[in-house]
């Protein structure tokens, strides 16, 4: 294949973290490979395109052939190249580091495609028709990269096709893979995530793994604080204009530096126990145009605005707790990076298992350009890999 000739280190990423690729004749290498390349060099990449542009010395069809042999039925890739990158020391996970949970919507334009169903989209305000995906990112330095990814699938799409029985809540998702990630030897001890994954289930499932956490909690919650019992909104209501005192949050990865007003309490919540509460009065803010956080904004009864974060641990104070609650738009902008850059949305296949093996394709090349730079594969382009954007279709 002629990408081989003059690109070896892909091909040996591919050979070494990925198990199938042990076959005598490299087929399952070389066709990984192919794949790999096309979507990292080629702009809107398909299977046609990458045959007429990267591959040499084997027939369309028999190229065909070989993709539709990786794609049908091989939904656990990404899982085994995530298990080997964890025996390479310069990415493997520590506890230093970070787990993000989140749910990705990737954008179709056909309703045939199967997993595909019309969800509401809060960046876009509108309902769009999209596969949701249930993710988990890892960062901790320069180091970043998925974890895992799994398909969710509402029940009134599993009716239509016959499979209501597969159906599953996106909680009951979310626990299934922080329970496999969190078993893993040097996995972290911190996990980020917003309101729609906390529930009470999941904090205590976290207790279990000795995992801390930070998160947005849900509206209706009831704590008590000094024997009185509040909404969260009617504890805020309470705290003076003067308690709530400006500090500033520095975001671990980009430096980028703000300052909040915050008042912190340490409350009750039944079934789940003491936590530590970060207010942030938002009230007299001039968000920018587009700006995510305001997403995020409460606004009581007495038109006041404000955003409220929640940890398990009563030590950290609401600096830290904000600044490290910011990684979470990590997974945000690696899953924009692999939209733009990596062709995430552009899979047509109509096969949920073919879906899965596309994903895990841009997983993969996402693993590898992150890989690539942790070993210094990119140092001739005098540059640090921030974010893919900066190093696609250079390697």
């Amino acid at each position: 294949m002629k990408f081989v000739e003059y690109n070896k280190f892909l091909e040996w990423f591919v050979k070494k973290f990925i198990n199938q690729t042990r076959d005598k004749a490299d087929i399952v290498a070389k066709t990984l490979t192919a794949l790999m390349a096309g979507m990292l060099l080629l702009a809107m990449p398909s299977v046609n395109k990458i045959y007429d542009e990267l591959v040499t010395g084997e027939g369309k069809s028999s190229f065909y052939q070989d993709v539709h042999d990786l794609a049908i039925g091989n939904s656990t890739l990404y899982d085994e190249a995530f298990a080997a990158i964890q025996n390479d020391t310069r990415m493997a996970m520590r506890k230093n580091g970070v787990i993000i949970l989140d749910e990705h919507l990737i954008e179709h334009t056909s309703e045939d495609i199967e997993g595909v169903a019309y969800y509401y989209s809060p960046s876009e305000k509108r309902h769009v028709l999209a596969m949701s995906t249930i993710t988990l990112h890892y960062w901790a330095g320069t180091i970043e990269y998925p974890v895992a990814f799994k398909i969710y699938r509402r029940l009134q799409e599993l009716e239509k096709c016959g499979k209501a029985q597969d159906y599953k809540k996106k909680n009951d998702i979310a626990r299934d893979m922080l329970r496999d990630v969190f078993a893993r030897k040097g996995a972290p001890s911190l996990v980020l995530f917003d309101s729609g994954f906390m529930t009470k289930e999941t904090v205590r499932l976290l207790k279990t793994l000795h995992v801390n956490y930070i998160s947005r909690p849900k509206r209706p919650w009831k704590c008590s604080y000094k024997h009185k019992r509040y909404s969260l909104e009617k504890l805020f209501e309470t705290i003076r204009a003067n308690e709530f005192k400006a500090v500033v949050v520095k975001n671990p990865k980009t430096g980028e530096k703000k300052t909040r007003l915050v008042a912190v309490r340490d409350v009750y919540i039944p079934q789940i126990g003491k936590h530590r509460v970060v207010f942030v009065d938002c009230t007299k803010e001039r968000p920018k145009k587009g700006d995510k956080e305001t997403a995020e904004t409460r606004v009581t009864a007495s038109g006041r605005r404000y955003r409220v974060f929640i940890r398990n641990v009563l030590i950290w104070d609401a600096a830290t707790i904000l600044s490290n609650y910011s990684l979470r738009w990590t997974i945000e902008t690696s899953h924009r990076d692999m939209n733009q850059h990596l062709s995430l949305s552009g899979c047509k296949w109509r096969d949920l298992s073919a879906q899965y093996f596309f994903i895990a394709l841009t997983c993969l090349c996402y693993l590898f350009l992150k890989w690539a730079g942790a070993h210094g594969f990119l140092a001739r382009y005098n540059m640090e890999l921030r974010t893919i954007g900066q190093g696609h279709r250079i390697t």
